[in-house]
């Protein structure tokens, strides 16, 4: 039997690996942008719209817009539009690149950290071709997933050189990279306790007997440090942008630890269950309307402390095992919900780069449970394959979800439960199109489940209004301002309506609440200039419209949808 020489096969896989991505997401090609996040990142940001500018690399370093404080995703959005225009497809097919990209490089940082070219490529295979992972490459707003894995395997890839052969000029470009990744997206913060997992497994640098330990431990805990810092900063940021763009929806006091703890531990459960059986995935799965009960939070946080036990104890005989479960526990800590983030009680998204602990656990753990003879090596490759293969068909069938704005929210409909997000979302969609008793319908479903929803009523009021229910719709609008007082839109919807009913005086005064609500909001000025030149008032309506088109070449990202995760 004529053997492969390992560069050719080494190619061969690497070139396998960019095909069946590519063919898995070609579907995507051909899908839209999705009215939640896109419009904020893409399709309505003049600052991005307006390509790669000066001004707009200022405003990217500067900027805490969408909640989050992230300036090389800013970049690339504004790359891709000066390269392509506001395309969809274009920016869809940079998506497939960089995921086809991350995928080979995951397998070369693995395969040069422990030197296993087969083991590497599965867990290359199985980040690339996984149907959670679909949420991050189809979606246009979740670039900053792609790019933050991107440099967070440049990273480790870097980091691997510097263990064989430390030097200033190896760390500079370790440091270089993991603050890029940072500047991707915040998830990247837990990136120094990984590389510290990696000096333990595969790299081997962290001794485990004697004196040895404490000495190499407090020696490679000093080389971290400088990472540290720059994690520490880039939370301390985050925090800050979570909290002005409203993703903080709850203080911390709000939710007990105990509870977020328990939270949390459920969470890590219905992750591993939709790892290993990817079903029933959805772009938003809507939190409990009432907290775990206590033995479930309890029995899966026992489960949970029990299986990291276990991976301890097996240390020596499968170091994957610890290495790859707290991989996968470490990467999730910044989403779990120990610090109440978002209204999703798990994200799809948010498994990108978490789920390669468990991809590597299972690829290094099961060969080395089992015999090692011929057979035995023929049967995992074929189950390997075969579990391949399922992956890809049902990544394919998962990317089609992703088409457009109304097939995304309908699926989540039809898998998930009480998901008022979703309705909410498509009673936008269907309200655009003109299915207005369709769209009221969903809006119906979505406050039977989060009455509280400031967005979702003023949505409903407004749908309301254009059937000609104007008591009903006043009545909406009135309750989402007693939810929300501050919410610009619905002192603008309001005073359309006044307006409509001849209530002029009522009118102005609801769009001039709006203007001093957020002055950067455009809409209300148009309004009120159609309602001064209503009333004559000419010279009024001639200022309100030109500051109406001077707030529309500036206007930020703020307002429109919420965000579906605040990351």
């Amino acid at each position: 039997m004529i053997r492969m020489s390992e560069p050719r096969r080494t190619l061969l896989i690497a070139f396998a690996l960019a095909l069946a991505t590519v063919a898995v997401y070609l579907p995507t090609l051909d899908a839209g942008f999705i009215t939640t996040d896109d419009p904020a990142y893409v399709y309505q940001n003049p600052r991005v719209l307006a390509g790669l500018t000066i001004e707009g690399v200022k405003w990217a370093f500067s900027t805490m817009d969408a909640a989050n404080y992230h300036p090389v995703t800013w970049l690339s959005h504004m790359a891709d539009v000066a390269l392509f225009g506001p395309d969809p497809g274009r920016q869809h097919g940079i998506g497939i690149f960089l995921h086809a990209v991350n995928a080979l490089l995951l397998f070369l940082a693995l395969r040069s950290l422990t030197g296993a070219t087969g083991r590497s490529a599965f867990v290359a295979a199985l980040f690339a071709l996984h149907p959670m992972h679909v949420e991050s490459v189809a979606w246009i707003a979740e670039r900053k997933d792609l790019l933050c894995a991107f440099f967070t395997f440049m990273t480790i890839w870097a980091y691997a050189a510097h263990a064989r052969q430390p030097g200033a000029g190896r760390y500079a470009l370790v440091l270089l990279a993991f603050s890029l990744a940072l500047l991707s997206k915040p998830m990247a913060v837990t990136l120094p306790f990984l590389l510290l997992l990696l000096d333990f497994w595969p790299l081997g640098r962290l001794e485990c007997s004697g004196r040895a330990t404490a000495v190499s431990l407090s020696r490679l805990l000093a080389e971290k440090i400088p990472l540290l810092m720059l994690s520490a900063a880039l939370c301390a940021v985050t925090v800050v942008a979570q909290r002005r763009g409203g993703a903080m929806v709850l203080s911390l006091q709000d939710v007990p630890l105990p509870r977020r703890f328990g939270d949390a531990a459920v969470a890590c459960g219905a992750y591993v269950s939709k790892l290993f059986w990817p079903s029933g995935l959805s772009m938003f799965y809507p939190k409990p309307p009432t907290p775990f009960p206590v033995p479930v939070a309890a029995g899966a946080a026992a489960l949970l402390f029990l299986l990291a036990a276990l991976a301890l104890g097996f240390r020596k005989r499968l170091p994957c095992l610890p290495v790859g479960g707290f991989w996968f526990l470490g990467m999730l800590v910044p989403v779990i919900g120990l610090v109440p983030v978002g209204e999703q009680f798990i994200a799809d998204r948010y498994s990108y780069l978490p789920a390669i602990g468990l991809f590597i656990a299972a690829a290094w753990g099961i060969p080395a449970l089992l015999p090692d003879r011929p057979v035995i090596r023929r049967t995992l490759a074929a189950g390997a394959l075969l579990v391949l293969a399922s992956l890809g068909f049902a990544c394919r069938t998962q990317a089609e979800y992703w088409h457009d704005s109304e097939t995304v929210y309908r699926r989540a409909i039809a898998v998930t439960k009480g998901n008022w997000f979703a309705e909410n979302n498509l009673g936008m969609v269907l309200s655009k199109t003109g299915k207005l008793s369709e769209a009221a319908g969903h809006f119906e479903a979505s406050l039977a489940r989060q009455p509280f929803h400031p967005s979702a009523r003023n949505n409903y009021g407004a749908v309301l209004a254009r059937l000609g229910r104007t008591d009903e719709a006043l009545e909406q609008i009135r309750l989402a301002l007693v939810i929300q007082p501050w919410y610009p839109e619905a002192y603008n919807n309001m005073g359309n309506i006044r307006s409509m009913r001849g209530e002029h005086v009522e009118a102005e005064k609801c769009f001039l609440e709006a203007i001093r609500e957020r002055p950067g909001y455009p809409d209300p000025y148009n309004n009120l200039g159609i309602e001064y030149l209503s009333e004559g008032r000419t010279a009024e309506a001639d200022a309100m419209f030109r500051e109406y088109l001077s707030r529309r070449a500036v206007q930020g990202t703020s307002g429109g949808n919420p965000p579906a995760a605040g990351g």
